[in-house]
């Protein structure tokens, strides 16, 4: 039996019993992970190349828009500034990024377990 296989069938044993469960490690990792990028070929890499605004904050280059990469991925930046920004357009930018947010939530989705939940006493 493959390692996967033994997880779902752990999995839909626990669940049939209605016993709650958080996956976590390496586990987690494998089901929900995002790819590494050093293991995408160089034509997968050149694909995923474009251009980006974004507004310099205390030092830290804040994107315009969310990008669709990993979290702690490494980026090569060409620093270009842009004359046409104004106070209005950094607005508008950050509502747009606020109504995304809305619309698609960073979140698990799944049961919010309270602390005495998660630490049961007895």
């Amino acid at each position: 039996m493959e390692q996967t296989d033994l997880l779902r069938h752990t999995l839909d044993a626990l669940e049939r019993v209605a016993i709650p469960y958080m996956l976590v490690g390496s586990f987690a990792s494998t089901a929900y992970g995002e790819p590494r990028l050093d293991k995408i070929s160089a034509k997968e890499k050149e694909a995923m190349t474009t251009q980006v605004t974004a507004t310099v904050v205390d030092g830290v280059f804040k994107p315009d828009q969310p990008l669709p990469l990993p979290n702690q991925t490494r980026v090569k930046l060409t620093v270009e500034p842009i004359e046409d920004w104004s106070p209005a357009k950094a607005i508008a930018a950050w509502e747009a990024l606020t109504a995304r947010l809305r619309e698609r939530p960073i979140h698990g989705g799944g049961v919010r377990y309270t602390r005495d939940e998660l630490h049961e006493r007895r």
